[in-house]
């Protein structure tokens, strides 16, 4: 909406006058946080920190397939939890440890609120593609809490399951195939999350029966999910 458009309207005090001047404040409030950097930064080169590099890893340092079986019943190799389908190309700069990788995680959480605020749904994916990439390319349970937290902002409020943004529709399928790992980390913390959140908690568990249904073998084997991500014991 123009500038000038959109003072007239608060000045007549239209309908939209209160949308408008949310818009006002959120643009004000945002300019003492750090997360404007990043909004200036994605609108100006389309990118944003914590930035994409190549993957560069050997190979045993990160997460392992697993086997599923497809709809035809054959057996394929599959990164668990990667709802996107980005495979272990990228990750993100400046992770060198599981505190870094948390903070990174942290700081797109932040973020994404940001972007909400301003209907930034082009910012909003690419939010959800580095959150997937931060899961993708890195050994252990680390992430989940800060994950969680994430997904604490993406559903706050009274979430409905309408016309969810690229984040939401993302940690729903999610959850449900690594319910068991964020089980095993923050179990807590999951159910905090679920519980707060009915309609949420309804999707995830009804994908998470599915799954069950049609990967019995593999997400009775907690051991073997766990195994994947680099650790060894229960």
């Amino acid at each position: 909406m123009p500038i000038r458009q959109a003072l007239i309207r608060v000045f007549l005090e239209k309908p939209e006058t209160e949308e408008v001047l949310s818009l006002c404040r959120n643009l004000v409030a945002v300019q003492s946080r750090p997360e404007i950097i990043q909004i200036r930064s994605f609108l100006s080169e389309s990118e944003f920190l914590p930035r994409l590099v190549q993957f560069n890893y050997h190979i045993s340092s990160i997460p392992k397939s697993v086997t599923i079986k497809n709809e035809h019943g054959q057996n394929d190799l599959h990164l668990l939890g990667d709802k996107m389908q980005l495979g272990q190309i990228y990750r993100l700069d400046g992770v060198e440890d599981s505190r870094s990788l948390r903070d990174a995680i942290i700081v797109l959480g932040a973020l994404y609120e940001q972007a909400r605020h301003f209907g930034l749904t082009e910012l909003i994916y690419f939010i959800a593609y580095k959150l997937q990439v931060a899961w993708n390319s890195y050994l252990g349970l680390s992430q989940c809490k800060a994950l969680l937290e994430v997904a604490t902002i993406a559903f706050s409020g009274d979430y409905n399951g309408v016309n969810p943004d690229y984040v939401q529709r993302w940690f729903i399928p999610f959850l449900a195939e690594t319910y068991e790992l964020f089980t095993h980390d923050c179990h807590d913390k999951l159910l905090e999350l679920l519980r707060a959140n009915p309609k949420l908690q309804d999707a995830i568990l009804g994908l998470r029966t599915k799954l069950h249904l049609s990967q019995p073998q593999l997400f009775a084997d907690t051991r073997a999910l766990l195994k994947s991500r680099g650790i060894d014991q229960l």
